[in-house]
């Protein structure tokens, strides 16, 4: 683009402005003809503030800096094809004046001579053509004059209109360009903001990163301490497996036990209907009383002593089971709300454990009500005799 288009151009910079408020068609004709790119269409697009006339600034700064050689015809095409015939026609009729002083028109006036009119005399009188002749000189000078004196005035008044315009387009290029560095300024405080505003979300970042950092050490703390509270209800759940184990072997031991009592006894029971027999019959044998009696006294000492060492499980049980049931309730106490199957499971062995007691309980009521019963009845020893009739002996009683 050459300097006589870029004049037309920024002489008609605000009619231009005015008329020129959508830029996209001109933009896709001037991408066509590879005046602009898309570069520039991003840039004039990104024009902040985003208002129309923002956006033609950009686009006319754009333009007269283009160096494509066909710039200005392209843009004449593209008003054309828009059909903004007015604005080409406005942009060709302008009066260029050049940094030589001529003036330059796209269409310039051709001046249009005088013709001089020669009277026709119909008198016929031979003077009369020495008068036409000199009217005819004094018109032509006339004429010639006049002529001179009207280009001389045109000149003038166009010179004075073209130094008005340029005055007029020099104004409006100084409020352009006011209107240009305020809006410079604005885009610089905004930038600055933005700047700002991006280095407080930064600082905000790092913030919560470093609080992400301290969450996740505490939380791999609690975990760490999760794991052996773990593996400490591990060792607590050995400990009362082993208790439970313990206390099933002295429940088998007491078993046996319970066993070997009701077998003494039930030997017990033998001898004295044996004794009863002997009473009944009579028997003269003292040789088998005495032993009898010291069979007995065996027997009952046996019992006594199976008595004691009953006693002793009995309290080696109960031992056992307050040992059990205190690490149950510690076991309780220390265990969480939320482990819920690891305490149904200790409800379950404390009530097994519950249950076991009172068996133990209600086996030594009934070795009590056995033993008052038997010291109660009535003793019959009885001597001599054979082993039928000791047996009938004892069936009749």
């Amino acid at each position: 683009m050459n300097k006589e288009h870029r004049k037309r151009i920024t002489q008609n910079l605000t009619y231009l402005k005015e008329r020129m408020l959508d830029l996209d068609p001109l933009l896709d004709c001037l991408i066509e003809r590879d005046v602009f790119q898309l570069e520039h269409r991003s840039r004039i697009d990104a024009a902040t503030p985003p208002t129309p006339q923002r956006k033609f600034n950009e686009f006319i700064q754009l333009l007269l800096s283009s160096s494509h050689p066909a710039a200005y015809h392209a843009f004449l095409e593209a008003l054309q094809n828009e059909r903004q015939f007015y604005v080409v026609e406005r942009l060709q009729n302008t009066v260029v004046k050049l940094d030589n002083g001529s003036v330059r028109a796209k269409t310039p006036h051709k001046r249009q001579p005088v013709q001089t009119i020669e009277p026709a005399l119909s008198s016929g009188y031979a003077h009369m053509d020495q008068v036409a002749s000199v009217m005819s000189k004094v018109l032509s000078e006339f004429s010639g004059k006049l002529t001179e004196e009207l280009v001389t005035n045109f000149e003038k008044r166009r010179e004075d209109d073209i130094r008005e315009m340029e005055e007029n387009m020099e104004a409006k290029l100084g409020k352009f360009s006011e209107q240009w560095e305020h809006e410079k300024k604005q885009i610089l405080l905004q930038n600055d903001s933005a700047i700002k505003s991006l280095q407080d979300g930064i600082e905000s970042l790092q913030r919560k990163q470093n609080e992400c950092e301290k969450l996740k050490l505490k939380y791999d703390q609690l975990k760490q301490h999760q794991k052996d509270l773990r593996e400490k209800e591990n060792e607590r759940w050995q400990k009362l497996t082993q208790s439970n184990l313990e206390n099933s072997q002295l429940k088998a031991e007491n078993t046996l036990l319970k066993e070997e009592v009701d077998r003494l006894k039930d030997k017990i029971e033998e001898l004295q209907d044996e004794a009863s027999t002997v009473r009944k019959g009579k028997l003269n044998s003292d040789s088998e009383a005495k032993h009898l009696l010291t069979e007995n006294r065996n027997l009952r000492s046996e019992l006594d002593e199976k008595e004691k060492e009953r006693d002793d499980l009995k309290r080696d049980i109960e031992n056992a089971y307050e040992r059990i049931h205190e690490i149950i309730r510690v076991q309780k106490e220390k265990s969480t709300a939320e482990d819920s199957t690891y305490k149904t499971v200790l409800d379950k062995q404390n009530q097994k454990l519950s249950e076991i007691y009172d068996a133990v309980n209600a086996l030594s009521a009934r070795d009590r009500l056995n033993q008052i019963k038997s010291s109660g009845a009535p003793r019959t020893l009885y001597i001599g005799g054979n082993a039928i009739q000791r047996s009938n002996r004892s069936n009749k009683s």
